[in-house]
């Protein structure tokens, strides 16, 4: 992981254009700020103005954009989050969430579901991507989304290097743009033995 962030800051420091106006490069966990770089269009000379490049750790899972990052005419809502409490580790789930077109104009959305491992045994990342559907809806109009999930979506590798899915809690977040606030969310649980993927 260090070794691409040490690229980007190369490639960003020294190979993209100098009036490139790009100052802060974000990475999951991760971020820096590359120099800004000014060039005298009459002269042709360059100046510099100071800002530390070195790469910085920031909380884990804070990004500055979010994964479905975007500008829309209109804006939605993801409600009523349906999923059982308690699923056997070798079953199917199917989860479903309705959406809402809020704003004044049709629109289209992409909505995403994610997992996120609650008592993991082993270091997991703080959130999945499991599925996603792009739907179109027109002014005020509600539709329903599905997913379905295999016991491999709650898969993690364990210290022994197996793909397995063991019992546990595991968050289900479904929404427009994530991690965010505009999300619903709903914690499952998976009882049952450990089911060896491979």
């Amino acid at each position: 992981m260090w070794a691409v962030v040490q690229i980007w800051v190369f490639v960003f420091n020294n190979i993209i254009p100098e009036e490139t106006n790009l100052q802060k490069v974000a990475f999951p966990g991760l971020s820096f700020t590359r120099k800004v770089m000014l060039r005298s269009r009459k002269h042709g000379v360059g100046k510099q103005r100071s800002r530390q490049a070195e790469p910085t750790a920031t909380s884990r899972g804070d990004h500055l954009y979010k994964f479905g990052y975007g500008l829309s005419y209109t804006t939605f809502a993801c409600t009523n989050l349906s999923a059982k409490q308690n699923y056997a580790t070798n079953a199917p789930i199917n989860i479903a969430a309705t959406v809402t077109n809020t704003g004044k104009y049709d629109g289209e959305e992409v909505v995403q579901l994610y997992i996120k491992h609650k008592n993991a045994s082993v270091p997991v990342p703080p959130t999945s991507l499991k599925g996603f559907e792009r739907i179109s809806l027109k002014k005020g109009e509600t539709k329903t989304v599905s997913f379905n999930l295999s016991s491999a979506d709650f898969s993690i590798i364990n210290n022994d290097g197996k793909q397995v899915v063991a019992a546990g809690e595991y968050e289900i977040n479904i929404g427009g743009g994530q991690p965010g606030n505009h999300t619903i969310k709903k914690t499952i649980k998976l009882t049952g033995r450990e089911i060896i993927i491979k």
